[in-house]
């Protein structure tokens, strides 16, 4: 995942400050009152697609923890299986719950039985 950017963000490196090609640069969001009016329309247009993806990539990390959790401990009751099972099947269309979910979570998932071997 994209943990580089996330360390840059919280102590302000310069990796913050660097531009992907088609993207704004993530220091924009923190500095829109430095920039120009363009600019700061681009920041503004964007922000709904960065935040889709930040949330997403915090909603698979809590997932991850919670299933982990789930694995060891095996509580009942509260249908904490299937519901773990949904939140991974509405998260798996984003890229990084994907690979997580491929590389280690479905496997995991049935072993522990979390999810019937037939899902």
């Amino acid at each position: 995942m994209e943990w580089r950017q996330y360390s840059a963000l919280s102590h302000g490196a310069f990796e913050a400050f660097i531009s992907i090609p088609g993207k704004v640069a993530v220091a924009g969001y923190y500095i829109d009152d430095f920039l120009t009016q363009e600019k700061q329309e681009e920041v503004a247009s964007s922000y709904d697609s960065f935040m889709t993806l930040h949330l997403g990539r915090a909603a698979t990390v809590l997932l991850c923890l919670v299933t982990e959790l789930q694995a060891h401990c095996r509580f009942d009751g509260h249908n904490i299986n299937e519901r773990i099972c949904g939140v991974w099947s509405a998260l798996v269309p984003l890229f990084e719950a994907k690979e997580l979910y491929d590389g280690r979570y479905f496997k995991l998932m049935q072993e522990k039985g979390i999810m019937r071997r037939t899902e």
